[in-house]
């Protein structure tokens, strides 16, 4: 790492090398291409400003240093200029509070003129090279205000002091109101003040005459390009030196106060200098001490301003190159995925294409980078529909992707911005098309989540009602599926079959195709067929398009049986591994991509499924599952031994799914005197009451009216429920019936025996009903 070193800096030392002690060249600051814009609120300029004032010592004079944090910076050899790659926020702020000590120096420079303070003259003179030198990098404004300074200095003589007094008085006495015959308007000129600020005298002007010759006489002399803080970006430069040009300090009526003109017809970006011009100025104003006239009112802000520009210590960090700055920027900046973070993952992408591209300009750079950084804040991250919780899972499932790195997890921890650069630095160059299409990816993953409908509170109950709903297809019901038990380590294999398959109809992920071809993988069969008639008239690709889909939806399927019928999530993960690898934007041209996947060894697994419905214990494991399997039997028929989905006259209200409790047939506060069911000792009454032969169900409202009412009377809530004539309640009668006629009534153990067969033969039922429903194969209208 070409590390140049460390040094404590105030403002004005920030462009300067950090080998030297004494600094003896100044350079301008430029913020790169790839850097965020400035975006400080209220909030973090105020509290700057309070701590640094309650840094001070109780004098409130004597220079005490308060430090700020870290600026890193790049100080190539041989450029005339300083990158700003961590500490942009910071050093903005103070560069903008220069601006209005510039601001505030040039109207007390005409204060101390009238009030014939020659003393305080040369000092504003020099202060006035001084605040300058940090705002302009234009030679020429440079050496004007060289001049200017000179001139004040010649006037600050007694010679010059006496001649001008006289002048003055000579104005005043004769009472004149023209401009020309001021004495002062050669200084107002040179000060880029217009005479019609009026400091001698507070009478009426007309304000919206004197605010535009103050635009005009600040616009004639401050170019987009002349700051020495500036953008690679030229619209950055641009709104940076439009607000500046339109800062007014009013002075007229016995006050002092700034305001930005035509405030209202700024930007929102704009406005985010304007913000900070006026808090700046605000919190400096509580500070000040002395108020009795705008003379002391100036001196005191000035003076305030001063200690402030001088007092404010950086930590500068300078390397010579700008990979080893930025390496140290994501050190410093390492943090759990946030909005910063992903302004991070968005700088990486920013850093490669300005450095890799090599055919725009920098002004056709500028424009490209304004569209992408609109497209990642308005139609993703900052998009009016997006979740907090979005913010992790888009960038996670874009970084599998990219990457191919199956390994990746959804964590907190995890720093995708890391296995991001991976993937950047193996580019060789990232023109225009690249990055659009990366940035595309990132799209399409948030409308994928939006279309979908992925909660984040409520997942359960969500799925339930998806696999409930006639219609919902394989794709659909996996996602919530896998969403609601957290896996999204499977889910990104799934996004990953589905975004490789919309690369092969679209290379540059065009959004609008892309959530076309997500909403068909929402629609029946019918309607995604009228759908794609209407989009695409070409039959081959018309069959291209349902081939593809009907692939997604069998490989949604097998992700979910997978899911369902195994006992750890390590199963399904692997499988959503294969796919990863397979199906990237990295391997794109891998032979195995979108061939649909099967578990390894589906024997195994049915084994594994049945061995963990057989010992299912309501008090061990997780009831969403068992919902989920009863969920699917409650919207099936039966002929026979064979579930059918010949559609029930009767089942359970669909608004009443997400409602769905998993209830004990049997009570779990069981009465032996008002049940049939006996049992030999508690281990057995709790083997069986807690077992999957024991369960049903039942909509939350119901559950809570039937309580603990023995089973053959509360039957009745399951009717109540619309299950009357569900296979499922039949079936629960016929059990009932038999263990009714059954002379066991004398015969305790014979009672025992026929209580413990009435809850094996169930859940022996239910497994079998509930592996044909994993198999089940639905007929697609």
């Amino acid at each position: 790492m070409d590390l140049k070193g460390a040094i404590l800096r105030n403002f004005y030392g920030v462009g300067t090398l950090v080998r030297e002690p004494s600094p003896s060249e100044y350079f301008s600051l430029k913020v790169p291409h790839y850097q965020r814009p400035y975006r400080w609120d209220e909030s973090r300029i105020a509290q700057l400003i309070r701590d640094w004032s309650e840094n001070r010592s109780p004098s409130k004079r004597k220079s005490q240093d308060y430090f700020a944090g870290a600026v890193v910076t790049v100080a190539s050899d041989g450029v005339k200029e300083h990158s700003i790659i961590d500490g942009q926020q910071r050093v903005t702020t103070l560069f903008l509070t220069n601006y209005i000590n510039f601001t505030v120096i040039r109207h007390l420079i005409l204060v101390e003129i009238q009030e014939n303070s020659s003393g305080r003259l040369r000092e504003l003179a020099g202060k006035l090279i001084d605040s300058a030198s940090f705002l302009f990098r234009d030679e020429s404004i440079l050496d004007y205000f060289e001049q200017v300074a000179n001139d004040i200095n010649d006037l600050a003589e007694p010679a010059g002091m006496i001649e001008m007094q006289k002048k003055l008085g000579e104005f005043k006495e004769s009472g004149s109101s023209d401009e020309a015959a001021n004495p002062m308007k050669e200084y107002y000129k040179k000060l880029w003040i217009s005479i019609k600020t009026n400091i001698i005298d507070s009478g009426v002007i007309d304000r919206s005459e004197l605010e535009a010759e103050t635009v005009k006489i600040l616009t004639d002399n401050i170019r987009d390009d002349s700051l020495n803080l500036h953008y690679d970006r030229a619209s950055y430069n641009a709104s940076l030196a439009k607000v500046l040009r339109r800062f007014f300090l009013d002075t007229r009526l016995g006050g002092v106060s700034g305001h930005i003109i035509d405030n209202d017809s700024l930007s929102e970006s704009e406005k985010v200098y304007t913000t900070a011009l006026f808090t700046i100025q605000n919190e400096f104003m509580k500070i000040v001490e002395n108020r009795n006239s705008v003379r002391a009112f100036l001196i005191n802000i000035y003076e305030l301003i001063n200690g402030f520009l001088d007092q404010v210590k950086f930590c500068v960090i300078q390397t010579g190159a700008v990979d080893d700055a930025y390496t140290l920027f994501e050190v410093m900046n390492d943090r759990a995925l946030a909005l910063d973070d992903l302004d991070l993952i968005k700088n990486q992408f920013f850093k490669e294409f300005v450095q890799k591209n090599k055919t725009l300009t920098d002004k056709q750079l500028d424009e490209k980078i304004q569209d992408l950084d609109k497209q990642w804040g308005d139609e993703i991250f900052n998009h009016r529909d997006i979740r907090e919780s979005d913010k992790q899972l888009i960038p996670y499932l874009s970084t599998v992707f990219f990457t191919g790195d199956a390994s990746i997890t959804n964590k907190n921890d995890v720093k995708f911005r890391v296995h991001l650069s991976d993937y950047l630095n193996k580019i060789d160059e990232y023109d225009y098309a690249s990055i659009q299409r990366d940035f595309n990816i990132f799209q399409v993953c948030y409308e994928l989540i939006r279309l979908v409908r992925l909660p984040y509170r409520t997942r359960e109950r969500e799925a339930l009602a998806v696999e409930y709903e006639l219609g919902t297809t394989d794709f659909y019901k996996t996602m919530h599926f896998l969403n609601a038990q957290k896996q999204e380590g499977v889910i990104s294999g799934l996004v990953n079959f589905v975004l490789r398959t919309i690369a092969n109809f679209s290379e540059e992920f065009d959004v609008e195709f892309s959530c076309t071809f997500i909403e068909w993988l929402l629609m029946s069969k019918t309607d995604v067929e009228a759908s794609i008639n209407k989009h695409e008239r070409d039959q081959i690709k018309q069959k291209a398009y349902l081939d593809a889909i009907e692939n997604i939806h069998k490989q949604s399927k097998v992700l979910w049986q997978t899911s369902m019928m195994a006992t750890k999530a390590d199963v399904p993960r692997d499988l959503a591994r294969e796919l990863i690898m397979d199906n990237n934007l990295s391997n794109i041209d891998c032979r195995y991509a979108l061939k649909c996947k099967e578990a390894h060894d589906s024997k195994a697994l049915f084994d594994e499924f049945s061995n963990w419905l057989k010992h299912w214990n309501y008090t061990k494991d997780s009831d969403f599952k068992i919902k989920t399997l009863f969920a699917r039997l409650l919207k099936l028929n039966k002929q026979g031994s064979k579930l059918v989905s010949t559609p029930l006259k009767t089942t359970i209200d669909t608004n009443l799914i997400k409602t769905l409790e998993l209830d004990h047939l049997v009570s779990q506060n069981f009465d032996a005197n008002n049940e049939i069911f006996k049992f030999a000792d508690d281990d057995q009454r709790d083997l069986y009451l807690h077992g999957l032969g024991n369960m049903m169900l039942l909509p939350k409202k119901q559950n809570i009216q039937k309580s603990n009412k023995p089973l053959e009377s509360s039957i009745q809530f399951y009717d109540l429920s619309g299950l009357d004539k569900h296979f499922l309640i039949i079936d629960l009668n016929k059990l009932l019936e038999k263990l009714e006629k059954e002379d066991v009534q004398k015969n305790l153990e014979k009672r025992i025996q026929a209580s413990t067969n009435f809850f094996t033969q169930r859940r022996e039922s239910l497994i079998n009903y509930f592996t044909q429903a994993v198999f089940f194969i639905e007929e697609k209208s």
